[in-house]
């Protein structure tokens, strides 16, 4: 999977929480993960999660906190749920000397605390890339491996669980002879469900791939798309007549990438396509649909950028993906803009990644801008390894909850899933809890 790359492309940090870390809240711990390591239970936990009631709870608390599955771990997406609590995905390798990975869902109350976790694969490597809580009750949990593949390949896996993490249905999609990566999942307004990520027909260049099921796990059709070269699909939202899709295409073999937008009505046929960027590699993460009808994304640059180095970019359009502005937010290291949300008064909170050049060091970015991209702080966030983010989600008014991996704080100096619940500014306590799963 794609995100294992990124994973494991960037080395080392140095912790700068910024000024006024929050130390451990109103003074009351005992709801916070950590306090006690805690083990997951893959029981019924009588998750209110099973409602159909679409109002959400949210809890106003802070917490840092660093899941520990063994060996490996990274979190590639987070969701708030409900009832006020989260769901993750992620990936774990529990035994290192096997080399064999284990997509990973974990179901955590508003503090973080593991309420159940649900393991899928490991007979050879599988990964987890997205879950989301469903209108119905329970949770969709979309990943990719090989375990489960009858060819030569890896294929899209999804699977249904109830609330209380227990399997309902499973299924696969893709050319299971051909290297298929997740990436994201979102709910249909008809109960279904749209997967997106890249396929490897010729097991040497990606093509995008869009699959939409129905609400029972069945393939109601599937799109691929791509040029001559590597082609992504990364994220995707429902739109009146269809989906808008986000991802990064490299129109020519040996060309650099472009950030890349289309649009497929309801049956899965191209409607527009739009690319952004330079004469060098330009990459699209993570898009949210803005208040005024259009779309917000994040990535990152080498075109717009005066060195050799990537920059964290910002990039808003319309609703048809005509191109409004963008904004290139520079730094000492390396920068990549993996996730953004829009902020409840306006503006948007991008969480990735600085990589020093100088030192190797690598530490996760928060980036908090106005309406026009501009910035009005920045925190970095980490140890003394490597340190990195791929989600971050609004949680109500009340501030975010970011997703990524630590190897600063791991006691078996590889990487554990990352959780950094914080409030408007970014505060949150320094020192992270360590939770086992």
């Amino acid at each position: 999977m794609l995100l294992s790359t990124l994973a494991l492309s960037v080395t080392s940090t140095l912790f700068a929480c910024g000024g006024g870390c929050v130390e451990g809240g109103s003074g009351d711990d005992s709801g916070r993960p950590g306090d006690t390591e805690t083990t997951g239970d893959s029981g019924d936990t009588g998750d209110s999660g099973d409602t159909s009631d679409t109002d959400s709870v949210v809890v106003d608390t802070t917490w840092n906190a660093v899941y520990d599955g063994g060996a490996q771990d990274y979190f590639s997406s987070v969701q708030p749920t409900r009832e006020g609590g989260f769901i993750v995905a992620g990936t774990t390798e529990p035994d290192p000397t096997h080399w064999r990975t284990s997509a990973a869902y974990l179901k955590l109350d508003a503090y973080g605390a593991v309420e159940w976790t649900f393991l899928y694969g490991a007979d050879y490597s599988d990964y987890g890339s997205d879950a989301v809580q469903t209108t119905g009750g329970g949770y969709v949990l979309f990943g990719d491996g090989y375990s489960f593949s009858s060819g030569s390949g890896g294929v899209l896996t999804l699977v249904r669980v109830d609330a209380g993490g227990v399997e309902v249905w499973s299924d696969t999609y893709g050319d299971h002879d051909a290297d298929t990566e997740a990436q994201a999942v979102i709910e249909t307004a008809d109960g279904g469900f749209l997967l997106t990520g890249a396929t490897m027909p010729d097991g040497y260049l990606n093509d995008a791939i869009v699959v939409k099921v129905a609400e029972d796990g069945a393939e109601q059709w599937s799109t691929v798309l791509g040029n001559e070269a590597d082609d992504y699909a990364w994220d995707a939202h429902e739109v009146d007549d269809g989906y808008v899709v986000l991802g990064y295409a490299e129109p020519a073999f040996d060309v650099a990438h472009d950030l890349w937008m289309f649009k497929l009505d309801f049956n899965g046929e191209l409607v527009w396509e739009q690319t952004y960027g330079g004469q060098n590699y330009d990459y699209g993460y993570d898009f949210v649909p803005t208040r005024d009808g259009g779309y917000a994304i994040s990535g990152a640059t080498y075109s717009y950028t005066s060195q050799i180095k990537s920059d964290l970019w910002i990039v808003k359009t319309d609703g048809d993906g005509v191109e409004q502005w963008m904004q290139v937010i520079k730094g000492e290291g390396h920068r990549y803009g993996m996730a953004l949300a829009e902020r409840p008064g306006g503006g948007f909170m991008v969480a990735g990644t600085e990589a020093m050049q100088a030192d190797g060091s690598v530490d996760l970015l928060v980036v908090a801008t106005d309406a026009a991209g501009e910035v009005e702080w920045e925190r970095e966030y980490g140890g003394d390894d490597l340190d990195t983010a791929y989600d971050i989600e609004a949680v109500g008014a009340t501030g975010y909850i970011v997703a990524g991996s630590s190897q600063s704080y791991d006691r078996h100096s590889l990487s554990d899933g990352w959780l950094l619940r914080m409030d408007q500014d970014g505060d949150l306590p320094e020192q992270p809890v360590v939770v086992s799963f």
